[in-house]
């Protein structure tokens, strides 16, 4: 039954007390380390959501809850001032939890957040892999989060090499790397740059590996000109997209380090106080453009380079065929990922590099997860050591000789 309110009505304390201890009894209330207040509210799936008091799918739960026990609707005000009074005892009274987006490990185990309506997680352990909706972390789901496919057992990474026929051996090697290593969050965290001229699929390239890794309704975005804005971008997503990217000033790529190796941005939150907003983070990345844009040598660093052949016009597919091809193949590539990752933290202690390269942690559990993946033992630390070194030779022809 939908109750009709004046526009004098205001929301009764009884209401709102109401909302308290319904939400207080069904919820463990938490925040985290930077104060934001977090609900663990169970579903009637068994799935345990982690939402944001206040946020808009918070205010829906309570909203359905509160009309099974009373059947009314509580008013937008209701719920407001509802909110407020929850999110106090959260940050107060309740436990501080560092909160996760899509991946988290912890020591030797890392557990991926599926995303789908039920809440399941990959654990994945040395000994492999299996989805559960036990975690031990809690995970949180940034606007436009999307579900990964469902993983299945016995894949074939080889299966996402044919999808893209483009790639020489070097950057298959290197597109490997990105899709495995993005899994283990320890270390700096990988920037995949993809570049090649118009009708080099880079578009299709990026938006299957984005599906493989962390799915977003928002596939891509501009990348944002003003540092706070690119900051505020990596909010949305686990490893934001920034397509079309032709140049990157010095702040723009002194940010985009930060970002890879974990830093952090704040700012004053209004200009009538001086209450701070502050984003900490260390995420992947992806950026594409047609030419290089990569030139200050602090992120070239933190950059695995992939340039996209022109695809031959026997080869093109049609948007619409490589997605359906994608589409039966993608819980089997995703599973020979979740394998090669399983390989990695089996064998982490035998892939110890002599000589360590840039990158150094993706390296070596990359090299760790070789015997799953499509390489040969060895072949991704040479990659890195081959690419870094053509590259730096390419920046000293460009300097200047002063006289």
């Amino acid at each position: 039954m939908t109750v009709t309110k004046s526009a004098g009505d205001k929301p009764t304390e009884s209401k709102i007390s109401q909302i308290v201890k319904l939400v207080s009894r069904a919820a463990s209330l938490w925040h985290t380390p930077d104060r934001r207040p977090f609900a663990s509210i169970t579903f009637d799936n068994g799935s345990v959501r982690n939402l944001k008091i206040g946020g808009r799918e918070f205010r829906y739960k309570v909203s359905e809850a509160f009309r099974g026990e009373t059947k009314e609707l509580a008013s937008t005000a209701t719920l407001k001032d509802a909110s407020e009074i929850l999110a106090a005892i959260a940050v107060i009274d309740g436990d501080e939890f560092k909160p996760y987006v899509r991946v988290a490990r912890i020591k030797d185990v890392i557990y991926v957040d599926l995303g789908g309506d039920e809440w399941q997680v990959v654990r994945i352990d040395s000994d492999g892999w299996d989805i559960t909706q036990e975690c031990p972390v809690k995970f949180i789901r940034p606007q436009n989060f999307a579900a990964l496919p469902v993983p299945e057992k016995n894949g074939k990474l080889s299966q996402f090499r044919s999808l893209l026929p483009n790639l020489s051996a070097e950057a298959w090697v290197l597109i490997q790397g990105f899709m495995v290593g993005v899994f283990d969050p320890t270390g700096t965290q990988p920037v995949l740059v993809l570049t090649g001229g118009q009708g080099s699929g880079k578009s299709s390239a990026v938006n299957l590996i984005k599906s493989l890794t962390d799915p977003n309704l928002v596939a891509s975005r501009s990348i944002p000109k003003k540092i706070d804005e690119l900051f505020i971008a990596t909010e949305h997503s686990r490893i934001p997209v920034f397509d079309n990217v032709s140049h990157l000033s010095g702040d723009q790529s002194d940010a985009l380090c930060q970002i890879a190796s974990g830093g952090g941005y704040g700012k004053r939150m209004l200009f009538t106080d001086s209450d701070e907003v502050a984003i900490e983070t260390k995420q992947p990345m992806i950026l594409n453009g047609i030419t290089d844009f990569v030139t200050r040598p602090d992120l070239d660093e933190r950059c695995l380079h992939v340039e996209l052949l022109p695809i031959e016009p026997v080869e093109r597919k049609l948007d619409s065929e490589l997605l359906d091809q994608f589409d039966k193949v993608k819980g089997s590539i995703l599973g020979s990922i979740f394998d090669a990752v399983s390989t990695a933290l089996r064998r982490s202690g035998d892939s110890r590099l002599e000589e360590r390269p840039r990158l150094a942690e993706l390296a070596e559990f990359v090299t760790a997860a070789e015997s799953a993946l499509d390489m040969e033992p060895g072949e991704f630390g040479l990659v890195l050591k081959s690419q870094s070194m053509n590259r730096s030779l390419s920046r000293a022809e460009m300097e200047p000789v002063i006289v």
